[in-house]
C-alpha cells in the first residue's frame, strides 16, 4: 500500500512540474519537447509577427551543442536537458529583418543531444536542419545566445538547390505575403551581432 501511494504521489508530482514548464513526451527514444504559446504556432502570420528575422539560408555546417541551463552543482553538473544546436548559415535573402548575406553567420536550433550524450530532444513542430540544405528561418534575437529559431514551425526546408528557383518558388511569395501582412505580436525584441 505505502508503495502505490508513494508512486501515486510521485507522478502526481511529476505532472504537476510538467504543467507549469515544458513538457518532455517521449518519442521512440528520443525526447520531444512541447511547449505552449502566446501566439497561435499554426498561423504562419502570427508567427512571422513573432519573428525579428526571416530569411532563406543554406546549412553550411553543424558546429555542435550548447547547453545554456547547464549548471554547477555539489554533484557535479546538472542541466543541458535543453540543448541547443548550433548551425553556421549563410543568409541568401533576408525577407524580414537585415542579417549579413553571403557569409558565415551562426544559429541556435532548440533541440540536439542532452549534455548526459544519452539523449535527443526536438521541439514539437521544430526540424533540426541538414547540412546542405536550404531552409527558410524565422529566428529571434536573444541577448545570450544571438540568432535563435525556437518556436515551432519556424525551420522550413526548401525543396531547391539555388537561388533563382528559391526566389520564384510558392513558399517564398508566401513567406513575403506572411511578412506585409504579418500580425505583430508584442514582446521585447532584440538584435544580433549579424545584423547588416
Amino acid at each position: 500500500m505505502k508503495k502505490n501511494t508513494f508512486i501515486i504521489g510521485f507522478v502526481l508530482c511529476l505532472v504537476a512540474v510538467l504543467g507549469f514548464s515544458n513538457q518532455i513526451l517521449p518519442n521512440r527514444g528520443n525526447l520531444v519537447m512541447k511547449g505552449d504559446h502566446s501566439y497561435d504556432v499554426n498561423n504562419p502570420y502570427e508567427t512571422v509577427g513573432n519573428g525579428d528575422y526571416v530569411f532563406v539560408a543554406l546549412i553550411e555546417e553543424e558546429l555542435g551543442n550548447n547547453y545554456p541551463n547547464l549548471r554547477e552543482t555539489h554533484d557535479g553538473l546538472k542541466g543541458g536537458d535543453f540543448p541547443f544546436s548550433e548551425y553556421s548559415i549563410t543568409v541568401i535573402d533576408n525577407i524580414k529583418g537585415k542579417l549579413k548575406k553571403n557569409q558565415s553567420i551562426e544559429l541556435s536550433v532548440l533541440g540536439g543531444i542532452t549534455y548526459d550524450q544519452k539523449s535527443t530532444v526536438t521541439y514539437e513542430g521544430l526540424a533540426l536542419p541538414e547540412v546542405g540544405k536550404y531552409y527558410i528561418i524565422v529566428a529571434n534575437g536573444d541577448p545570450n545566445l544571438g540568432l535563435v529559431a525556437v518556436n515551432s514551425n519556424t525551420v522550413i526546408e526548401l525543396p531547391y538547390d539555388n537561388k533563382s528557383d528559391i526566389i520564384s518558388s510558392k513558399e517564398y511569395k508566401d513567406y513575403m505575403k506572411y511578412y506585409k501582412d504579418e500580425v505583430k505580436i508584442e514582446r521585447k525584441r532584440f538584435g544580433t551581432e549579424f545584423d547588416e
